[in-house]
Formats: C-alpha cells, sequence, structure tokens
C-alpha cells in the first residue's frame, strides 16, 4: 500500500511488471518509462504495454477530470483506475474485451461511463464505491456479475441485467442504497450471498423462475420492500436473505422450497401474511 507514492520511474531493463504491482497507490501523479525499453511505454504519464493493447496503470491523481482509453486497447488491467478521484467521466472503446478487477473502485466522482458491448468480461470489485454513477449499462454479452462488482454505487437509480447473465456474485448491488427497480432476467439461477444488501430504497423485485436458490443475506435490510415474489423453483432461502425488511407486508413460501435458513425474516416488523407449506423439513 504505498499511499505516499507519487511518482515511478521504470528503466529499460524491466521485462515484467506483475498483477496488481501498483494496486493502492492513491497519491501517484506521474509514471514514465525508459523509451528504450521493449516491453512498455507511457502515454501521458499512463501506463501501456509496448503494443498499447493493455492499459495498465493510470495514476490516481492525474489532473484531468475527463479521459478517452485508446482504441487500440483491448483489456484494463486490475486496479487500473483505483482511486481515480478526480475523473468525472470515461471514455471506454469498443476494443476493450476484458476489465479487470477494482479496475475502477474508488471513483468517488465517475458520473457517467458507458461499457460496451465488446466487453466480455467484468471482475470483481469493478465499481465499487463509485458513488456518484447514476446509470450503468451491463453489456448483453457478459454471463456473470462478479463478487462487489457494484457494491457501495449509491446513485445509480436503476439497474438493468441483461439476458445473457446466468449468476449474480456475492454483493455485487449491496449498497446500491438509491436503486428503487432491479430487473433480473430469467437466465439468472443464483443469486450470491448479499448480492441487493441495502438496497434500501428498492421497492419490489420479481425473482426469475430460473432461481433455485437465494444466497445468506441476499436482500437484507433492504427496508423499502414492501412486496417480493418468490417463483416455486426456489429450493432453499439463506441465512438472513429478508432480515431487516422492515416494510415487507405478505410473503409466499412456495412449494419447491426445502429449506430456510436462520435470521430469514428476521425483523420483518411490518409482516402481515406468511404463507408457507407445512411439509418444509427445514426451518431454521
Amino acid at each position: 500500500y504505498c499511499s505516499n507514492l507519487q511518482s515511478i520511474e521504470i528503466p529499460n531493463s524491466v521485462t515484467s511488471i506483475g498483477v496488481d504491482a501498483f494496486s493502492y497507490c492513491s497519491s501517484l501523479e506521474s509514471i514514465t518509462v525508459n523509451i528504450d525499453n521493449q516491453h512498455y511505454q507511457t502515454q501521458n504519464s499512463v501506463l501501456f504495454s509496448k503494443d498499447m493493447t493493455t492499459l495498465i496503470k493510470y495514476p490516481a491523481k492525474k489532473n484531468l477530470n475527463s479521459y478517452e482509453i485508446p482504441n487500440s486497447v483491448t483489456s484494463i488491467c486490475n486496479y487500473a483506475f483505483q482511486y481515480c478521484t478526480n475523473l468525472e467521466s470515461i471514455k471506454i472503446p469498443d476494443s476493450i474485451k476484458s476489465i479487470g478487477d477494482y479496475a475502477f473502485q474508488y471513483c468517488t466522482n465517475l458520473t457517467t461511463i458507458k461499457i460496451p458491448d465488446s466487453v466480455t468480461s467484468l471482475g470483481r470489485f469493478a465499481f465499487q464505491y463509485c458513488s456518484s454513477l447514476t446509470s450503468m449499462g451491463i453489456p448483453n454479452i457478459i454471463t456473470s456479475i462478479d463478487d462487489y462488482a457494484f457494491s457501495g454505487c449509491s446513485n445509480i437509480e436503476s439497474i438493468t441485467i441483461p439476458s445473457s447473465v446466468t449468476s449474480i456474485g456475492n454483493h455485487a448491488f449491496a449498497r446500491c442504497s438509491n436503486v428503487a427497480s432491479i430487473d433480473i432476467p430469467d437466465s439468472v439461477t443464483s443469486i450470491g450471498d448479499y448480492a441487493f444488501s441495502s438496497c434500501s430504497s428498492l421497492a419490489h423485485i420479481e425473482i426469475p423462475n430460473g432461481i433455485t436458490s437465494i444466497g445468506n443475506g441476499a436482500f437484507h435490510y433492504c427496508s423499502s420492500m414492501a412486496t417480493i415474489d418468490i417463483p416455486n423453483t426456489v429450493k432453499s432461502i439463506g441465512n438472513s436473505a429478508f432480515q431487516d425488511c422492515s416494510n415487507l407486508a405478505t410473503i409466499e413460501i412456495p412449494n419447491s422450497v426445502t429449506s430456510i435458513g436462520h435470521y430469514a425474516f428476521e425483523y420483518c416488523s411490518n409482516m402481515k401474511r406468511f404463507a408457507i407449506s407445512s411439509h418444509i423439513p427445514k426451518i431454521r
């Protein structure tokens, strides 16, 4: 955690830079690479592979409020834009195929970003705590939303998940406290632990027919949620799944459910109707 490091000079002898080498360098202002280096180069203090296909690191304290990624880039590395609090907008070209883990984490002033349909891989924590984002488009080729991908994006108001997505990771949208609606397609078969935890403005959600399990704490502290539809494909409801859903008034547990975890409906203080089959063998 070289949090006070302000500049980096890379000599021509360097042939390899490891994964996450400059993570958490939150004060970094400039990166320079010796012109004779055969493997890396910089453009305006931004570090790239020599062939300009990989963006490795954008200095966190570079004094720009917008940045356009070159069209040659196909991959954004882990931590590439982490802590870039000066950036308000970033243009991602259609050439990009993968966005790494933590790539835009703590870009707290980033208000607009469009992920192009060319992106097939979106890493864990990719946009965590991008608290100024108001909208987010998820490409319709993405098959999974990884852990913490949009966690803490507290200004996003609506989320549309494309039909290509089959799984939503742990904490994927946790603490998106301004989200009022979420459209989960039928293609999704699993909702991870705490996936929508603390989405406190979420009033209603319809769980699609493909879901077989609702993870631990999946909707914990969704305090505005008044109704929820659980399909008859769901077999298990995890620990604390709907804990602190204080506005939830009615719920029906389908016959398909065979297990309900600890504290699943604890502190649902407005519950007026709770319909459950007598055959469920395991309620904890």
